[in-house]
């Protein structure tokens, strides 16, 4: 990996995490059409149970992706209903 291919990767992983924790400060948790990264694979059990228990949902759609790090997830609620 080359010095620029590292900067890149931290610029990416720096902008992943910025968005993350505004998304978390704004309106709500698991609001559709937000970016949630820097999440673990087990991560995505505690958000259905939020959102079909105790937001009340009848269900949710996702958009899943590995992360630019290559080790955690990135999703996106596409729609709550």
């Amino acid at each position: 990996m080359s010095a620029l291919d590292l900067k890149n990767l931290t610029h990416n992983y720096a902008n992943e995490v910025f968005t993350d924790l505004k998304n978390k400060l704004q309106d709500g948790e698991y609001v559709p059409g937000k970016v949630y990264s820097q999440q673990f694979p087990d991560d995505i059990s505690d958000v259905i149970e939020n959102i079909l228990f105790i937001q009340d949902a009848d269900e949710v759609t996702f958009r899943v992706r590995k992360d630019t790090d290559g080790y955690h997830i990135t999703f996106e609620v596409l729609n709550r209903g």
